[in-house]
C-alpha cells in the first residue's frame, strides 16, 4: 500500500494536469484520474506495478477516449466546459493546448479506436513505444503500427484544420 501512496503522491497532480488538457474540464479530469487509481487499487493494474506511472497514463487515456465517445460508466461524468484548461506543472511533454484543444480533440477523435490510446500516450504523454507496449499489454510492433497509422492520419487531419 505504501507503493501506491508514493505513486499517488508523485503521479496524481501531473496526471490531472495532462488529463485536463485533453478533456478541458478539471473536474472531469479529477474524476477520470481518480477512477484510474481506483482500478489500480482494485487490482486491475496487477502485474503492471513495476511501472504504475505508465499503466495509469494508459488507463486514463482509455478513460479519456471513452469520455470523448460519451460512453456511460458507473460514475457520472460531467460534460466538458468550454473554457481554457487549467495548467499543471510536471506533466511529461504536455503540449500547450489552450486555444487548440477543441480542434486537437476532434482530430484525435477521428483516429481509429485502436490508435487513439497509443497516440495519446506517445504524442501527448511522451511515452516511448516499449513503455506503451508494457503498459497496455500489446507488442511493440503493434504499437509501432498504430503510431505509424496515427501519425499519418493526424498529419492529414491537421493539414485540413484552419
Amino acid at each position: 500500500m505504501a507503493d501506491v501512496r508514493e505513486t499517488f503522491d508523485a503521479t496524481y497532480g501531473p496526471l490531472v494536469g495532462w488529463t485536463t488538457r485533453l478533456v478541458g474540464d478539471p473536474d472531469v479530469a479529477h474524476d477520470l484520474v481518480t477512477e484510474a487509481f481506483a482500478q489500480l487499487l482494485r487490482g486491475r493494474g496487477r502485474g503492471r506495478l513495476d511501472a504504475p506511472h505508465d499503466w495509469l497514463y494508459a488507463c486514463v487515456a482509455g478513460l479519456v477516449r471513452d469520455h470523448w465517445r460519451g460512453e456511460p460508466d458507473s460514475r457520472p461524468v460531467r460534460p466538458p466546459l468550454r473554457r481554457a484548461p487549467a495548467t499543471a506543472a510536471g506533466s511529461p511533454q504536455d503540449p500547450e493546448l489552450s486555444g487548440e484543444r477543441p480542434a486537437l480533440q476532434r482530430v484525435v477523435q477521428q483516429l481509429p479506436d485502436r490508435c487513439q490510446q497509443t497516440a495519446l500516450l506517445h504524442f501527448y504523454a511522451g511515452l516511448p513505444v516499449e513503455r506503451i507496449a508494457a503498459a497496455t499489454g500489446r507488442s511493440a510492433s503493434a504499437v509501432e503500427r498504430e503510431l505509424s497509422d496515427a501519425g499519418r492520419l493526424l498529419a492529414d487531419a491537421l493539414a485540413e484544420v484552419p
